[in-house]
């Protein structure tokens, strides 16, 4: 795993994105929710909800499952658990 693909994957605008296409065995990275309310880990998707559009989401995984924690708007302040 090299260091380019443990940190936080960008688009070409600099910005989050809301796909880690290659993701360590164990790790967590901040993800932006799609428009229509997924993230995408390799190929597989997670559909959170609409409303979270637009949103940062923290993704926590490792080999039995994957956790997100919702940032408060802003991007800042203690992460709200969401589901595992």
């Amino acid at each position: 795993m090299t260091e380019s693909e443990t940190t936080l994957e960008t688009s070409v605008f600099g910005r989050l994105s809301g796909t880690i296409a290659h993701p360590a065995d164990t790790g967590s990275q901040k993800l932006q929710v799609y428009s229509n309310g997924v993230v995408k880990i390799r190929k597989t998707l997670f559909s959170l909800t609409k409303r979270m559009a637009g949103r940062v989401v923290i993704a926590a995984w490792d080999t039995h499952g994957v956790v997100f924690a919702n940032t408060p708007r802003g991007g800042s302040g203690k992460p709200r658990h969401l589901r595992s």
